[in-house]
């Protein structure tokens, strides 16, 4: 893959994760009961969610750095995956109305099969460039790699914004 698409794919993937981390990080209360809801063990989430925080920031810090780009795509690959099979199972187990914690406190987005396939999509879109080359940039490979990650920030919003908005009209909330 050129390096200009795996380098604006791994921004994308930082601001993914460095967002997730920081939720995290401003709301542990928050995503304490979620954790609870998820896997009920509340002494686990306790300790989970500050662990969860620290390694959704290590992959962000990983994904920026060249020399350790393939094994934060890797550990995005892995953390999205199994994210998505966690909601897939919850799901499955006719809990629709558990919120996700994909965009923070304030969203209410439900676990939904739409969350999961884009959760499957992006964890793809890793997995695939984890072999790619680190080749260096020049301004206008770095200025594509960003207009890269700034439209597929774009689409990742737009797309939570729809499941945001289909949920209700669905009466999946």
């Amino acid at each position: 893959m050129p390096a200009p698409v795996t380098t604006g794919v791994a921004l994308f993937l930082c601001w993914i994760f460095g967002a997730a981390g920081l939720h995290k990080l401003q709301a542990p209360s928050y995503y304490s009961r979620l954790v609870t809801a998820y896997l009920p063990s509340p002494g686990l989430a306790r300790v989970a969610v500050p662990a969860i925080a620290l390694g959704e920031l290590c992959v962000a810090v990983a994904l920026l750095l060249p020399a350790w780009r393939p094994l934060g795509l890797a550990a995005a690959a892995i953390v999205l995956a199994g994210y998505a099979i966690s909601m897939a199972w919850q799901y499955l187990r006719g809990r629709a109305d558990l919120e996700c914690g994909c965009s923070g406190p304030a969203s209410n987005v439900t676990v939904g099969p739409a969350l999961i396939l884009r959760n499957l999509v992006c964890a793809g879109l890793a997995g695939s460039l984890v072999v790619s080359g680190n080749a260096p940039l020049g301004v206008m490979g770095m200025a594509l790699a960003v207009f890269l990650a700034l439209f597929l920030v774009f689409v990742y919003m737009c797309s939570d914004q729809i499941i945001a908005n289909a949920q209700p009209m669905a009466g999946d909330v």
